[in-house]
């Protein structure tokens, strides 16, 4: 299990700072969790999703990509993106998914028995 290493901009820094592109600052909170018991991480434009060992889910990064709105509680299993949204999968095989609703962060498939997912850059596919 480890923690989370984000030492540069060319990682996820901890503390808040701002990504600029040319001609189109923003502002880009970037606030890696703290601690340990990480064993994955799943990301994409803007934002982070990182999976504990229980299977919580600890996200930073764009609100509207997915830096914030993850689901609450344990159980998860494995972390999809696409370009701006993740989608989880229990182990129940129930899917959840948060981030920009144009790239799949709603209307995840209701009920259980799914067993992975894959994603494209705007949307996901559900087994």
């Amino acid at each position: 299990m480890a923690s989370i290493l984000a030492p540069n901009m060319h990682f996820a820094k901890t503390g808040s700072y701002s990504v600029v592109e040319p001609g189109k600052p923003q502002e880009a909170p970037a606030v890696a969790p703290s601690g340990g018991g990480f064993v994955s991480i799943a990301s994409n434009q803007q934002a982070f999703a990182a999976l504990t060992a229980d299977g919580t889910i600890s996200v930073w990064g764009h609100s509207d990509s997915g830096g914030s709105g993850a689901p609450s509680g344990s159980g998860f299993v494995f972390i999809a993106s696409t370009s701006f949204a993740f989608a989880a999968l229990t182990s129940e095989g129930t899917i959840r998914a948060w981030g920009h609703d144009g790239y799949g962060g709603n209307g995840a498939p209701s009920g259980s028995g799914f067993a992975s997912i894959a994603s494209t850059g705007s949307a996901f596919a559900a087994l």
